[in-house]
């Protein structure tokens, strides 16, 4: 992958969420609102992230927009991506605070009986039991 190719795909996530919110509303005024942002703000990203990956989004009418069938695709793919990386963070900072992680007990000789523990409750023995 080239330079050029990693400067279009590096987008701000926050032109990534902006993207989700129009596609969601349909509406860059209604976007705009509900992420307390401004229109001009919202549509200018927008417009950025359409012309980075060449790819026309949203068809712009007077009362709204409509996502194209390559602006669909796309925004199912970011959406998933999106909900992925805020798992990752939440875990993470879980992780920092020490309320999420693998404790690990052995019984016994030779690790029989040994249980894995979730500091959110779940045991499982290794033969998959509770």
């Amino acid at each position: 992958m080239g330079s050029a190719d990693c400067a279009r795909i590096a987008h701000p996530l926050a032109s990534l969420i902006q993207t989700l919110a129009v596609a969601e509303y349909l509406n860059f005024r209604h976007a705009a609102s509900a992420l307390g942002a401004a229109q001009s703000s919202v549509s200018a990203r927008v417009k950025a992230l359409e012309e980075d990956v060449g790819i026309l989004l949203f068809e712009r009418h007077a009362r709204g927009v409509r996502l194209t069938e390559a602006g669909r695709h796309f925004v199912e793919r970011i959406a998933s991506g999106v909900v992925q990386l805020d798992h990752a963070v939440k875990t993470a900072g879980m992780a920092a605070m020490g309320k999420w992680g693998r404790l690990r007990i052995a019984r016994g000789t030779h690790g029989q009986g040994r249980e894995d523990c979730y500091r959110h409750g779940s045991c499982r023995s290794r033969s998959g039991r509770r």
